[in-house]
Parts: C-alpha cells; structure tokens; sequence
C-alpha cells in the first residue's frame, strides 16, 4: 500500500511512516501545487490511499460523486489547551 499525503499532512508524519517503513509519497514534494481535485486523480489513477487533513476530499469524493474514488485517510487533529483539560482531569482524580 502506497500513501499519498496531502500538502497540508505534516512532514513529521510523512518522515515517521516513511521510518516505519511505508512508502508515502508527499504532494508537496512531488506534485507541488496541486488542486485537491488532482490529487484525487492522481490517486485513483495510481491506486494510492490519500492521507490528509482536508475535510474537502469528502466533498470531491462523495458530494461530486467521483468515480472509483481512492480510499481517504483523514486526520482531524484538535488542539487541546493545557488551561482547557487540566481542570478537567483533576476533577476526576
């Protein structure tokens, strides 16, 4: 299985898995500024599962109704603030 990650996926990730030894192919290395549009395509064209942070690929892949859409990882990281959820834990130790 090959990733494609999307512009916005950080490099970090992209360095990990890639030291764990998958193959992750960065849009922003290889298809620099391309449209979310065309990383669909690519991927499909090239059977690669896309690795983003993007709400807007399920827009492309569902609402416009893509045919034979490539599979979508999407990472929908939140951040916490420690002045959030600390008061929280501690209420519960």
């Amino acid at each position: 299985m090959t990733f494609l990650a999307n512009e916005n996926f950080p490099r970090s990730s992209i360095r990990y898995l890639r030291e764990l030894g998958f193959e992750v192919i960065s849009a922003s290395e290889t298809f620099h500024m391309a449209s979310d549009h065309r990383i669909v395509e690519i991927a499909s064209a090239e059977g690669l599962v896309i690795l983003t942070m993007d709400k807007d690929y399920g827009k492309i892949v569902f609402k416009d109704s893509v045919t034979n859409p490539p599979p979508v990882y999407f990472f929908g990281f939140r951040r916490v603030h420690l002045q959030t959820c600390l008061p929280k834990f501690w209420s519960y130790t």
